[in-house]
């Protein structure tokens, strides 16, 4: 267990399964009141991909855009929300 978690392939799974639960809940929705969540599922998408792109060594660059990719979403969406 501990090489699982420690090799990072751990990410790997929380990545496919936020990306399922995002197909689903757009599925049952079928698109109506689904962004809701999706704006909170991308922001932490972009952060698991940023954490999981760095426990591989990718260059920094792709680190640094997945966390503004994550700061924008989150943006996004809290603007979404305080315009209600």
């Amino acid at each position: 267990m501990s090489d699982f978690i420690g090799s990072g392939r751990v990410l790997d799974v929380i990545i496919a399964l936020t990306v399922l639960e995002a197909l689903g809940l757009i599925a049952w929705r079928r698109g109506r009141g689904a962004w809701d969540i999706i704006g909170h599922l991308a922001a932490g998408m972009c952060l698991a991909l940023a954490f999981r792109l760095s426990t591989l060594g990718a260059s920094w660059i792709w680190v640094a855009a997945c966390l503004a990719a994550a700061g924008i979403t989150h943006l996004i969406d809290t603007a979404r929300r305080w315009n209600r």
